[in-house]
Formats: C-alpha cells, structure tokens, sequence
C-alpha cells in the first residue's frame, strides 16, 4: 500500500471504502451461508435419490418374480390337457 493509497483512506472517501468493505464481507458472508445451506440440501437430495433408486430396484425385482410366476402358471395352464 502506497501513501497515496493510505491518504486516500483516510480521508472520506476511506469511511465509504470502508463502510462498503463492511457490506462486502457482510455479503460474502451471506452467501458462504447460503452455500452451505445448498450443499446441505444437496446432500440430503443425494440420499433420498439413492433411496428412490433402491426401492425402485426393490419394487423391479418383486415385479419380475411376480411376472415369471404368472408366465409359469399360463405355460402351465397351456401344457395342462383340458
């Protein structure tokens, strides 16, 4: 920081300077909350997905049993003289 620069703070301009430091950190801070709060909800979003993607490969499974069960019994039914 030159002399210039420090004089330049010192006089009022530098309480402006600082008075918008103050509101850039304050935003700053605002933000880095913010975007901890986003990554928290990320997170949580990852998690329930993964549920819905086991439960969904839980429900395709029971399904295909469901189907190969009722495709025996109709061969059966076809193989059964009648």
């Amino acid at each position: 920081m030159g002399v210039d620069d420090l004089a330049a703070r010192t006089d009022t301009g530098g309480a402006r300077h600082s008075r918008r430091l103050a509101e850039v950190r304050a935003i700053a801070r605002e933000v880095a909350l913010r975007a901890a709060d986003i990554r928290a909800d990320s997170r949580r979003n990852a998690a329930i997905a993964q549920e819905l993607c086991r439960t969904l490969a839980e429900q395709r499974a029971r399904l295909r049993a469901a189907f190969t069960v009722i495709a025996e019994q109709r061969q059966a039914r076809r193989r059964s003289p009648g």
